[in-house]
């Protein structure tokens, strides 16, 4: 099941620096939204939270992945990598910022 969410629109460079990672690879290349490492397309961006997971981001289709330092050497389609100390807390940076750019609604009550 593919979530609709709200566009990051952010190249890999900006993310880095927005998370403190280390980028490398295409960093001009814009990510479009953070989602699942199943469900990541070339412009989308996800995690390795948990090691044991790291088939899962080898296979992925994403655009870009925040991984630990330790799975440098991961072979892995992504045209460009973010290395940080805590990928999961990366990516609800991510989250977060793209919660932040959602019109907010206000209710109006009679």
């Amino acid at each position: 099941m593919t979530r609709t969410i709200a566009h990051l629109n952010t190249t890999i460079g900006e993310i880095a620096r927005l998370v403190g990672g280390q980028a490398e690879g295409e960093l001009d290349l814009n990510i479009e939204r953070p989602t699942t490492l199943q469900e990541a397309g070339p412009r989308d961006i996800s995690f390795l939270g948990n090691p044991k997971y790291a088939d899962f981001a080898a296979a992925s289709q994403a655009g870009c992945l925040l991984l630990p330092p330790s799975q440098a050497k991961l072979a892995c389609a992504a045209k460009g990598r973010i290395f940080v100390d805590d990928p999961q807390y990366a990516f609800s940076q991510l989250l977060r910022r793209v919660e932040n750019q959602r019109p907010k609604i206000k209710a109006v009550i009679d």
